[in-house]
């Protein structure tokens, strides 16, 4: 079995970066999405306090966006690990 040469290390490399940034702009994004739900929800609680009735719903929302916001960075971390793991499986070595 051949070892990594220089180029396939940085094409897993760029890969990696690849997924990594689709990773973080889908959590920029998604953070901001919690941002604008929190101040929603803020807005909401504010509401229902003066009318005597206080709500937690503005902590469940924003936990669950955090945890969207985790599990879609993850899941392209796992892409990009998966992705490097069948390009070394898949790799032609029969070449010189």
């Amino acid at each position: 079995m051949k070892s990594f040469t220089l180029k396939d290390t940085l094409t897993v490399i760029a890969i990696l970066l690849f997924f990594a940034a689709v990773g973080g702009v889908v959590t920029y994004y998604l953070w901001h999405a919690v941002q604008v739900g929190v101040e929603t929800m803020k807005e909401f609680e504010a509401y229902r306090v003066r009318r005597g009735n206080p709500a937690t719903q503005g902590t469940l929302l924003f936990v669950i966006f955090f945890l969207t916001a985790l599990a879609a960075t993850l899941g392209c971390l796992a892409a990009a690990a998966y992705t490097g793991w069948l390009y070394h499986k898949n790799r032609d070595t029969t070449q010189a």
